[in-house]
């Protein structure tokens, strides 16, 4: 994500090639991953641990499970998820309400740093702290120089490809489950079990990615938890399906626009 930021001075020019911007830009990637790496191998046999107080969801076979899952999520608007995640040694923090439309609000954290988020029609802002900007810009003395430059507002990012549209678009990750390939893959259906209070079907994966992934037994069959193991490991919780997302962009006072710099 940072190093979408086209800039020369040397106060912002440090997030032009850091860790954690790969790790940002990540996020959707990652997630996808995650979600395609259960759906693509739901070709193998019922584990047997799924009750059948339900509508008779988990009945079916994994390859009917994988159709309805697909399809449901196809149809998502919008989305909130939350969670964290391990890629190459950093650890992240999301919390963020997404749509198709690429409207975006929530925060991310980065190690000890916590940033907070806004995408929308207006643009692309971002508002972190000092310990963030340490982790963004490579470095306290970088850092220092950012918050020196923004004070308390808001920078504008340049929208341009590789900023928030690489993990705030909803439609990009759902993108994902086009390539989908449900004679790829191992995965066993296992028990049925509450997450946040949705009742929920256990899918297991077993191929080179370790992933589980929850989708809840009653339509529509939405993913509302998934979990990864690995180098790029991680635990997102999806909620407030099709709520709409509140991303009101900060006032133009508060804010700097780093493509003018």
């Amino acid at each position: 994500m940072w190093n979408a930021l086209p800039m020369t001075s040397p106060v912002v020019k440090p997030l032009r090639s850091n860790r954690p911007s790969r790790s940002a830009r990540g996020l959707g990637a990652l997630t996808a991953l995650a979600l395609t790496a259960v759906l693509a191998g739901c070709a193998a046999e019922d584990g047997g641990g799924a009750p059948a107080e339900d509508d008779g969801f988990a009945e079916l076979s994994p390859g009917e499970i994988q159709e309805a899952v697909v399809a449901d999520m196809a149809e998502l608007k919008s989305v909130r998820m939350s969670g964290e995640l391990n890629q190459d040694g950093t650890e992240i923090g999301i919390d963020l309400a997404l749509d198709t439309d690429g409207v975006c609000a929530g925060s991310l954290t980065v190690m000890d740093g916590t940033a907070q988020i806004i995408a929308g029609p207006d643009g692309q802002f971002l508002k972190g702290d000092e310990a963030f900007w340490a982790s963004a810009a490579g470095g306290e003395q970088a850092a220092a120089q950012v918050v020196a430059l923004l004070g308390e507002k808001w920078a504008k990012v340049p929208d341009e490809e590789g900023g928030f549209s690489s993990f705030c678009d909803l439609d990009q990750l759902l993108d994902e489950f086009d390539s989908i390939d449900s004679t790829e893959g191992s995965v066993t259906v296992g028990a049925q079990e509450d997450i946040g209070g949705v009742p929920s079907l256990e899918l297991i994966s077993d191929d080179e990615t370790p992933t589980t992934a929850w989708v809840a037994t009653s339509a529509p069959h939405y993913i509302v938890k998934v979990t990864a193991e690995g180098e790029e490991s991680g635990s997102i919780v999806f909620s407030d399906f099709d709520e709409p997302v509140e991303a009101q962009a900060p006032a133009e006072s508060d804010v700097v626009d780093l493509s003018k710099l």
